[in-house]
């Protein structure tokens, strides 16, 4: 299911999400449906938060797939490696094109004290 249009005002976030373009690689379970028979995929974040990301990529994963993630952020010059699970998709660009919400899941100490020293800097150093 591809939810459209744009976010309600009766949403709420936890954290303040940082706008920043980083890149992501996705790694399927073997169960996961998949549209083009890949396990891996990379994509780029929207934004971040030490709670979730919004990313662009190129094929839909169906709402409510967990999978390994593992996240770059060079500005503080960590990598984060964790789980994450599709909350919502949207078609951004025809069919061609996808926005994607993640929530981290199971985020180890480390990866969460990475993300807040991101976010603390607001994405740049």
């Amino acid at each position: 299911m591809i939810k459209k249009g744009k976010r309600t005002s009766q949403e709420k976030r936890r954290e303040v999400r940082i706008q920043a373009e980083n890149k992501i690689l996705l790694d399927l379970p073997p169960d996961a449906k998949r549209t083009n028979g890949e396990e891996l995929y990379c994509a780029l974040t929207r934004d971040i938060s030490p709670g979730g990301c919004r990313i662009l990529i190129n094929q839909i994963i169906p709402i409510d797939t967990v999978m390994k993630i593992e996240l770059s952020l060079p500005t503080v010059r960590k990598v984060v490696k964790t789980k994450g699970k599709v909350r919502w998709v949207r078609n951004v660009e025809d069919g061609e094109l996808f926005e994607m919400g993640l929530e981290f899941i199971d985020l180890p100490p480390d990866g969460l004290m990475a993300l807040l020293e991101y976010s603390y800097q607001g994405g740049r150093r």
